[in-house]
């Protein structure tokens, strides 16, 4: 029991035992009073009715002895009135009595305070002779009616008495016990690593100590505890983090993907990405350690970038060489997003590309997985990606993010390639000042079973299986038919992977296909993303060879990544299409010095800058203000079908 509990019960207990006392012994004093008085009552009656029957017995009077006990009893308050003879009581000579007369109070009370016959006698005589007893008996119930009108008012004077100490009692156990709690509270805290001071005064002098005693004591534990926390803190960092980098290490990473894949009572969606710095023995040892720590310090910013470095994502140095970036909470789509944009911004890094680059393994997590199952097969992708001269690989385990899916196979993917339906809208791309038509660009749609599928999420799958050559072989396939039909005229554009471009077998395929299609190959240009474009290491060959069959090619999404001319200035470009964020963005001098950078700058290449997503007559009057050679967007006019006149 709590101690205010316990006061309070032994507080109440003990003023109603001095209530209950105090009744108790009032009404024994009143009980005895009130004997004596009715005793004193029946001996001065039985005195004052002895003389006027003392000679009526002597006479022999019975009329007259009778009449004045019969008058004396009923105006009095007698049970009974008793006249008897000289020998023991006998024989009764007259008698008036009524012991059934009650009090009008609680038979429990009356049970209560039992009353012992008051009477009063006096003997009589004729000289020396006695002739009679006299016997007057006082009844109890004015006794009774007088001792429970006294205790009607003791009570209700002694509750009420009761209560007011009761309440100031209270009151002081509220006094004494508000320090108490203050110090138990305080106490309470400590114990959950918080450190309060108590601010409450109880007015009392000694609690006032304690508390001050109290209130020093948490300082100091705080002061303890914080030197303390620093120092396991300074262990703990020494024991888990990289010396040359301040990264948590392998064995932190360890324990930190054992608690995660041990929580059984949740699904864990994310991804693990493997970072390796090819030759980062050979840089550290050629190039020293200062430098190698730049490199490392590239890595983080890096990855601190493109993902942030929280609780849902966070990167580990495994060894000298090995990183290890843990992605919570991320699908497909983001996990193969985020690891591109830190291969392609490692890549331009110089000190490290001049020491073989950096190559990225990456996979899913699966509900079934282990520490050790999901790096096996992160290693493994490292492996292909090293192997192959990639860059980058992401194996196609399906995790928690493509349970639901609507293909878990590359099979099931590619049999819904294969018979899926594809659709053309366009949307036209104009000169910003003359309105002039500079190309078309086609958005494509695939519907299956008159479902439509989204496209995204098909292509990020594709990705993932390595399935983008047979997606690009339907959808250029596709436009030659509409082509041919005289559904597309003039320049066109279409988007179309870059990562289809690693296999030689689509390489061969596309430019056959470009021979026998001249006429719409003259009119077509052949949009990349930047990023993807960035890790296809045959770019600048790819460029010429399309551009010699008269394709012209376009970069998508430029500056969306740490995106760098340099990179392409080798390749075969027309086009460059700046990334839609820049025009979204607030029109703020920096961000029209930058837009008005890149379009003077490609001028000077002899490629055109296009700026898409144009949705306001603010956003046309910037590009015109920078100097573009193109806008596109629902401001000149939203896509439609190319069946739609």
């Amino acid at each position: 029991m709590k101690l205010s509990r316990q006061l309070l019960v032994i507080h109440s207990v003990i003023i109603a035992l001095l209530v209950i006392g105090y009744a108790w012994l009032s009404l024994l004093n009143i009980r005895q009073l009130t004997i004596q008085e009715l005793l004193n009552q029946s001996n001065t009656a039985v005195h004052y009715l002895v003389e006027p029957l003392q000679n009526a017995v002597i006479e022999q009077d019975y009329v007259v002895y009778q009449t004045k006990i019969d008058t004396f009893y009923d105006s009095g308050n007698y049970s009974r009135i008793s006249l008897y003879g000289a020998e023991n009581f006998k024989p009764v000579m007259y008698e008036r009595r009524n012991l059934e007369h009650t009090a009008d109070v609680p038979g429990w009370f009356v049970r209560l305070f039992p009353v012992e016959p008051i009477i009063g006698q006096k003997e009589m005589y004729k000289g020396l002779e006695k002739v009679a007893l006299l016997e007057v008996q006082i009844h109890p119930f004015a006794f009774y009616q007088f001792v429970w009108r006294q205790f009607v008012d003791m009570l209700s004077v002694t509750v009420f008495v009761g209560l007011v100490a009761w309440a100031l009692g209270f009151a002081l156990i509220n006094i004494v016990l508000q320090p108490i709690m203050a110090v138990k509270r305080q106490a309470s805290a400590v114990t959950n690593k918080h450190f309060p001071q108590i601010t409450t005064h109880s007015g009392i002098a000694e609690f006032e100590q304690l508390i001050e005693v109290h209130n020093e004591m948490t300082r100091q534990v705080k002061v303890l505890f914080s030197q303390q926390q620093q120092h396991l803190d300074e262990l703990k960092h020494d024991l888990y983090h990289e010396t040359s980098s301040g990264l948590a290490n392998r064995e932190y990473f360890q324990i930190t993907l054992s608690d995660l894949l041990n929580r059984k009572a949740e699904r864990l969606m994310g991804g693990l990405v493997i970072i390796q710095l090819y030759n980062a023995s050979k840089l550290r040892h050629e190039e020293g350690f200062s430098a190698y720590q730049d490199v490392v310090e590239e890595v983080v910013k890096t990855v601190e970038r493109v993902s942030g470095i929280n609780k849902n994502s966070a990167l580990f140095q495994l060894n000298e060489q090995d990183f290890a970036l843990l992605l919570l909470h991320q699908g497909t789509s983001e996990i193969l997003e985020y690891s591109k944009t830190i291969g392609r911004q490692l890549d331009d890094c110089e000190l490290l590309q001049k020491h073989g680059g950096a190559f990225l393994g990456a996979s899913e997590i699966i509900e079934s997985d282990t520490p050790e199952s999901l790096k096996k097969r992160a290693d493994e992708a490292l492996r292909y990606a090293i192997d192959h001269d990639k860059h980058f690989y992401m194996d196609k385990t399906n995790g928690e993010s493509n349970r639901n899916a609507r293909f878990k196979s590359k099979q099931e993917l590619l049999n819904a390639v294969e018979r899926a339906r594809v659709e053309f809208y366009r949307q036209p791309v104009v000169d910003p000042i003359s309105q002039q038509l500079l190309f078309t660009e086609l958005y494509t749609k695939l519907a299956l079973d008159d479902e439509e599928l989204s496209l995204p999420s098909v292509l990020v799958l594709a990705e993932k299986y390595e399935v983008t050559t047979e997606l690009d072989k339907k959808i250029l396939s596709e436009l030659q038919k509409h082509y041919l039909l005289g559904a597309l005229q003039g320049k066109i554009s279409i988007n179309v992977s870059a990562f289809s471009f690693h296999s030689k077998e689509f390489q061969t395929w596309l430019f056959n296909w470009l021979k026998e299609a001249q006429s719409l190959a003259s009119n077509l240009i052949m949009e990349f993303d930047e990023i993807d474009l960035s890790h296809t290491p045959q770019a600048r060959e790819i460029s010429f060879k399309l551009a010699n069959n008269g394709v012209q090619v376009a970069i998508d999404h430029f500056g969306r990544g740490s995106s760098s001319l340099s990179r392409f200035s080798d390749m075969k470009l027309h086009w460059l299409k700046i990334d839609s964020r820049y025009i979204q963005r607030e029109n703020t001098a920096s961000n029209r010095d930058y837009l008005k950078m890149i379009s003077e700058l490609v001028e000077k290449l002899g490629v055109s800058a296009i700026i898409p997503n144009i949705e306001t007559e603010e956003q046309l009057t910037l590009a015109k203000e920078v100097g573009c050679s193109g806008v596109q967007g629902f401001l000149i006019a939203k896509p439609k079908s190319i069946f739609e006149d």
